[in-house]
């Protein structure tokens, strides 16, 4: 089973799927730079993903997804800015991270 690694959302692949919602889940980038933005907007203190960790379609924009027929898959060089509910309400600024990912790429 995968978690979305978003702080706070509570999607799965148990309850959250293709098939049935149609929430995909998407690896980390291999580029660092983006890597590390998306780690940034998880909301997560001293947290660094494994190979195994997520973050779920309903964080990107439609236009971040290249669809075919047959795949749905991620550009790489989407940023997760949909729902990013966790880092509001922590008091952490999310302009203030995104504007710092922009500036960087």
């Amino acid at each position: 089973m995968v978690n979305c690694s978003i702080n706070g959302c509570k999607n799965s692949s148990r309850t959250c799927n293709s098939t049935n919602k149609g929430i995909t889940f998407h690896r980390f980038p291999k580029d660092p730079d983006i890597k590390e933005k998306w780690i940034n907007l998880t909301g997560r203190q001293d947290w660094f993903p494994t190979e195994n960790s997520r973050i779920c379609s309903i964080h990107f924009h439609e236009n971040d997804f290249n669809v075919t027929a047959k795949r749905c898959n991620l550009m790489k060089s989407s940023i997760p800015t949909l729902n990013i509910w966790k880092l509001c309400s922590e008091n952490v600024s999310f302009n203030t991270i995104f504007s710092q990912n922009i500036k960087t790429m």
